[in-house]
């Protein structure tokens, strides 16, 4: 059993199938010419690992119903919830993932996560099985849009902005609020009106 070839059917024969690893040998792939895309070189370290994971998700059948919410996808990659929301985003943004399911609550009162396609892959239910590359489609300073969930959020229809300008007391600089109501006020003291 010391020969690496005896090795690998002796692993081979443990997992079960001819040619495939064993779980805690499994690796994820990425090809050269997919690294060197414009749109994954523009991608932050979160979203690339974030990436690396969603792929490792992958098992050749499952493709756009790669389930990844918020919660789950701060879980693999460790990092904070608002965070691995903006990865999320990131990657919707460059072309890497669509989401084909929004998450929601179910009928029996359990969330149920977001549903992802990789556009590098093939999927049955799109493009006949052949992989869309929208990442290709990607151009620095194009699509600024935010994600539906992005940490900064979208701001409702009608909301006013809250409007801040310096205003010199004493030597210091404090911001007052001039949004027309009233006379302005220090902003330590403006409070959630």
């Amino acid at each position: 059993m010391g020969s690496s070839p005896q090795r690998m059917k002796a692993d081979n024969k443990r997992a079960g199938r001819k040619g495939s690893l064993p779980n805690d040998q499994q690796f994820v792939m990425l090809v050269n010419s997919f690294r060197q895309e414009p749109a994954y070189r523009a991608l932050s370290y979160g979203a690339r690992c974030l990436y690396t994971e969603l792929r490792a998700a992958w098992n050749k059948f499952n493709n756009g119903k790669i389930m990844c919410s918020g919660g789950h996808a701060a879980n693999l990659i460790g990092c904070a919830k608002s965070s691995a929301v903006k990865y999320l985003g990131e990657l919707n943004l460059h072309g890497f993932i669509v989401e084909t399911r929004r998450g929601s609550i179910g009928t029996d009162g359990h969330g149920q996560g977001t549903l992802w396609r990789l556009t590098e892959l093939g999927c049955p239910s799109v493009n006949n099985g052949m992989p869309t590359k929208d990442y290709r489609n990607w151009r620095p300073g194009k699509n600024k849009t935010p994600y539906r969930n992005s940490v900064q959020g979208i701001p409702k229809i009608g909301a006013v902005k809250r409007q801040m300008s310096p205003q010199v007391y004493r030597n210091s600089v404090t911001y007052v609020d001039t949004r027309g109501r009233g006379k302005p006020r220090p902003h330590h003291l403006m409070g959630n009106s």
